[in-house]
């Protein structure tokens, strides 16, 4: 059977330090809960729900991981792996751990979400069996996406255009792949980008602007192989 170790190697890949990254900021962007007072405002919590084989492994280390990374994010190189739990206790951010042997659509799934008053901010990804990770859900939207160093990520409204608008805007900093998640024909919609190269605030800034999208985020992945 697979070790633990091994396991939590794998766990880090389905989040790297970006995607916690990703996650709060989403929860910054809407409350201040977090960052400002000592203690948080009731119902602030990190939920993590594994699903599928990995249940069969011991998980606390890997929620801890999964903890250290998104208060590292909000909170500075003061958190690590050994005071992460101590520090969302005293933040009165509570960690919730859900385990279940049964998932509908992978052998594998590690759902992340984070939940404050104003909302839920969900990442989820899966690791198939040749070692492949990929994320398969941002926010409500489900999608397949493998992470990558650069991508960029927009939630729009579903309009014939809006990719090569943005490829234009890109220029030449290249797109490796798009992959997209829709509600409906004509309705929100989000979509991933993988960037060959990082895109400046002025370009981010350009992206927004257009008519059809409502929030554009550049994302930079830690990835193995890369500083």
């Amino acid at each position: 059977p697979m070790k633990c170790g091994w396991i939590a190697r794998r766990l880090k890949a389905f989040f790297p330090r970006g995607c916690c990254f990703y996650l709060a900021r989403k929860a910054k962007q809407k409350s201040t809960q977090i960052t400002g007072a000592e203690k948080t405002a009731p119902g602030t919590a990190l939920e993590v729900i594994y699903s599928g084989k990995i249940a069969d492994y011991p998980l606390k280390p890997l929620t801890t991981a999964l903890l250290t990374g998104l208060l590292r994010v909000i909170f500075g190189k003061e958190v690590n792996y050994v005071n992460a739990s101590l520090i969302a206790e005293q933040r009165a951010i509570q960690v919730i751990e859900i385990s279940s042997k049964s998932s509908s659509n992978f052998s594998n799934l590690v759902t992340m979400r984070v939940k404050t008053q104003e909302g839920r901010h969900t990442l989820a990804g899966t690791l198939f069996e040749n070692n492949i990770v990929r994320l398969v859900q941002i926010g409500e939207y489900q999608l397949e996406v493998a992470p990558s160093r650069y991508m960029l990520v927009t939630r729009h409204i579903d309009k014939p255009g809006v990719v090569g608008k943005i490829g234009t805007i890109l220029g030449d900093t290249g797109i490796a792949s798009m992959r997209l998640g829709r509600r409906g024909i004509g309705g929100e919609a989000i979509m991933a980008l993988q960037l060959d190269n990082p895109v400046g605030e002025e370009v981010l800034e350009a992206i927004a602007r257009l008519e059809p999208i409502l929030k554009a985020s550049f994302v930079r992945l830690e990835m193995p192989g890369h500083g």
